[in-house]
């Protein structure tokens, strides 16, 4: 469960940023808060749900890829030499280019015990990482490690660093200079920080962050259904629910032959072909304004509306998040959806019957019907604003002073109280020009 996310020279973001879902004392809305207790007695409130505004290319979408960038760098180690693919400096400004990008989160982890996992790195090498843990509410350092900075290869252009040592629990581990030494406990043995890598690979949905109906996702959201009875039953309710008129499914792996066929040639090898995912939506067939028992006609995945596809692939990755307790990341989760289906799909992370196991959602969307202060909390919106430097800065809704739970934030934000919208000018005296 994330605690905070703090970002410091990543994209639009120049300066230190925190986002929090740590949930103010508020008893209002206790629904929307998830509240754990520890084996050592701790107590934590965090939002099940935090939603982003903003005008566009005020930062909404670069908070979200820094987490998950953060997060994939985690899971998938690079190959030696590579350039540090989370270094990304804020870019309108030559003092800020050349500095690096940090990135810290605090979460509960195995047990629900705290974490705070820090990382700083230039765009060739791990320039620091630590692990701190919070077992008996004093934190305790689990590892540090700087780089030793050490050169390989220099050059006009770029400067290489090799393999370095590092100890952690006196024992010395090899990693690249470009490796996080935590992915390296994918593999070494180690009490906890094998959990903790393992929270990172199993505990982040990060499938549907920028894009949630390509032909990929699909048949990921497809293949997670194909051995799933739970899920797809789930999928299926979702699309009667939101009267899509679909009253079914079907899922075929079938072989795909373009895999097999090789300069003309049919080849048999075992191993070499590869299967591909068809999914067919099932509607019923009328006469004279009645339904015709037992005829039904079978459209592929590709003819359905953009909506159709999307709430595919969307609620699938949504179930799937709430069954297993994950976090999931979504870019513009209203894309292509109605504002009625957006607001549902909302309301199942909020439910305490449906979200039995801690899951969480963040997401951006320009769907302001859902600034709505029956469905959120103060704490749970935040915006986003790009200065003239264009420098993103990050706040919450509920950092003004005066403001009650039951304030109208739509109406309060579409008139600019809160800031976060686009500035248009006067467009006769722009184009008549």
């Amino acid at each position: 469960m994330i605690l905070d996310f703090k970002i410091t020279n990543y994209k639009s973001f120049q300066e230190e940023t925190t986002f929090s879902m740590v949930a103010e004392t508020s008893k209002l809305k206790s629904s929307n808060i998830h509240q754990i207790k520890n084996d050592i007695g701790e107590f934590y409130r965090a939002s099940k749900v935090s939603v982003i505004y903003g005008a566009n290319a005020s930062g909404k979408s670069n908070l979200l890829s820094a987490l998950t960038d953060f997060i994939s760098y985690i899971i998938n180690q690079p190959r030696l030499g590579m350039q540090v693919k989370i270094h990304k400096p804020f870019s309108f400004d030559l003092d800020s280019m050349d500095k690096p990008t940090k990135y810290q989160l605090t979460f509960l982890g195995p047990q629900n015990i705290r974490y705070e996992y820090s990382v700083t790195v230039d765009y060739s090498r791990i320039i620091e990482e630590k692990l701190n843990y919070f077992p008996e509410k004093r934190p305790r350092n689990i590892f540090k490690r700087k780089s030793n900075g050490k050169k390989t290869e220099e050059t006009d252009n770029e400067i290489k660093y090799g393999i370095e040592e590092h100890v952690v629990d006196k024992k010395k581990y090899s990693i690249f200079s470009n490796q996080l030494l935590l992915s390296k406990f994918a593999e070494e043995p180690h009490d906890i920080l094998n959990k903790v890598y393992l929270y990172f690979r199993d505990r982040f949905n990060l499938e549907v962050c920028h894009t949630n109906y390509s032909e990929s996702l699909r048949e990921t959201a497809a293949k997670m259904l194909l051995n799933n009875n739970k899920l797809t039953e789930n999928v299926k309710k979702l699309f009667k629910v939101a009267d899509t008129k679909i009253i079914d499914f079907k899922i075929e792996e079938i072989e795909d032959k373009d895999s097999i066929n090789y300069f003309g040639i049919e080849s048999l090898i075992k191993g070499k072909s590869k299967k591909k995912v068809h999914v067919h939506f099932t509607h019923a067939i009328y006469k004279n304004s009645n339904i015709i028992k037992r005829a039904r006609v079978q459209m592929p995945h590709n003819s359905e509306s953009k909506g159709t596809q999307t709430l595919f692939t969307i609620g699938t990755n949504i179930f799937n998040t709430l069954s297993k307790g994950q976090v999931l990341i979504v870019d513009e989760l209203d894309s292509s959806l109605h504002p009625y289906i957006t607001k549902m799909l909302v309301q199942l992370f909020l439910s305490e019957e449906i979200n039995k196991y801690g899951a969480q959602l963040i997401f951006n969307t320009h769907d302001v019907t859902l600034l709505d202060e029956e469905l959120f909390r103060k704490d749970q919106i935040w915006i986003t604003e790009k200065s003239e430097k264009g420098v993103s800065e990050l706040f919450c809704v509920s950092d003004f002073e005066g403001l009650r739970e039951d304030t109208p934030f739509e109406k309060w934000y579409m008139a600019g109280k809160f800031g976060g919208l686009p500035n248009i000018p006067n467009l006769e005296k722009i184009f008549s020009e």
